[in-house]
């Protein structure tokens, strides 16, 4: 099982020198998008949303943080966009799998990361996935 509480913690503790902001974002995703053919940007920021994702074929290739610099990757993706991550100091977790029940986040955490008390209940902050942990923030 791998604790996401110290990721968020470091996306957001890096968010004010990394000057991180939506406009950061969809420039990072603008780049991979160019790099990986028939890639789109899915991102509804008007709705709120709070994660933009890089679809490529049906495959999430990237999700990006809007509250921080932080991507979940999939892990055949995170050597060809580590440049660009990089630069824009990303804190990046290779995912290989999207569903795979992998991570826990400490309970205490939730409101400061999230900025709202609690997860819906289908999220067991024990064990989760990256595609549940999506599906509860977004």
């Amino acid at each position: 099982m791998r604790d996401l509480t110290p990721l968020f913690a470091e996306a957001l503790s890096r968010n004010g020198s990394a000057k991180w902001s939506e406009i950061t974002l969809v420039a990072v995703a603008r780049v991979i998008t160019s790099r990986v053919a028939s890639a789109k940007l899915d991102w509804d920021l008007d709705a709120g949303e709070h994660w933009a994702r890089v679809v490529a074929n049906g495959e999430v290739i990237v999700l990006l943080w809007s509250l921080g610099p932080l991507a979940f990757v999939g892990s055949s993706w995170r050597q060809p966009l580590s440049d660009v991550l990089s630069a824009a100091e990303v804190v990046v977790e290779p995912v290989l799998n999207w569903d795979a029940s992998v991570y826990t986040l400490s309970s205490d955490a939730v409101s400061s990361i999230f900025h709202r008390a609690n997860l819906p209940d289908v999220v067991n902050l024990a064990r989760f996935s990256a595609n549940e942990l999506w599906w509860a923030t977004v």
